[in-house]
């Protein structure tokens, strides 16, 4: 363990359990806010169904399978082939005092699964929708730091995960620019 994740964490997670309301925003951004991106990004992607945007059926359309496929990959094939080779406990298995204001089973922290996949997600929307993917880096943040406040993450797990996302799918949109520039 590294000091600066330690005092980054223990200075996050000290924050909480103190104001209710406080709590319940921690709580709103590491566990909730997810379900939220998810629909903002199905609206999103469905945007051509209105006459207004028709035009952008097929720029959707790539843009979809280049933010959801990143984000898969990224969580699913990078995080889970280091989460398989490297099991790194959660803070409040290691730290006595850790405050979890979110719940989840033991190990495999490293790197966070939502930071790889949200911060992935909005890499792949960021070629497509530049001021609409800074919305969902915005929340991307928010929901990683609101996983540190909760007690289930180390900062460099995070970091690990935002890196890790955005590079997975950074890869595949090069590929898809050199597909799309073959034919």
């Amino acid at each position: 363990m590294n000091a600066f994740d330690f005092f980054l964490f223990e200075w996050l997670n000290g924050l909480v359990l103190r104001w209710p309301w406080f709590d319940a925003v921690v709580i709103l951004a590491g566990k909730k806010l997810p379900y939220g991106v998810g629909i903002a990004f199905a609206v999103l992607f469905l945007l051509p169904i209105f006459p207004r945007f028709r035009q952008r059926a097929w720029k959707n359309l790539e843009m979809f399978f280049v933010a959801l496929g990143g984000a898969i990959i990224a969580r699913l094939v990078v995080a889970g082939a280091i989460r398989y080779f490297y099991d790194r406990p959660r803070p409040f298995e290691v730290v006595d005092n850790a405050r979890q204001l979110i719940d989840h089973a033991i190990g495999a922290s490293f790197p966070s699964g939502h930071a790889v996949f949200f911060f992935a997600l909005a890499a792949g929307i960021w070629p497509y929708y530049k001021k609409t993917s800074a919305a969902f880096f915005g929340a991307a943040m928010l929901v990683s730091i609101g996983r540190i406040m909760g007690g289930v993450h180390w900062p460099s797990d995070i970091i690990a995960g935002a890196i890790l996302g955005i590079a997975t799918t950074g890869l595949l949109v090069m590929a898809t620019r050199r597909i799309r520039s073959e034919s």
